[in-house]
């Protein structure tokens, strides 16, 4: 399942955003865009991951990550973020 046929599941208030860059990514960008808000992302790519890892105002917890049934098999997972 991707994130547009899951978006048609989602309660009216939840927003998605979409990155181009993740160089966009800081705590004042999250908390500007997202205030008190709970804040997930579907899927990251291990560059946009690693940038959250090194940014110390911001906590990352993968929340969401199927049973794999066959070795190298794709997954997509959610994670949430939690600002310092």
């Amino acid at each position: 399942m991707d994130l547009l046929s899951m978006s048609h599941n989602l309660k009216r208030e939840v927003a998605i955003k979409f990155f181009t860059s993740v160089d966009e990514i800081s705590s004042q960008y999250f908390s500007r865009i997202f205030p008190k808000q709970d804040i997930f992302i579907f899927n990251p790519n291990q560059a946009f991951l690693q940038s959250l890892e090194n940014n110390k105002a911001i906590i990352i917890k993968e929340v969401y990550k199927p049973h794999l049934r066959i070795p190298g098999e794709i997954y997509l997972s959610l994670w949430s973020v939690k600002l310092n």
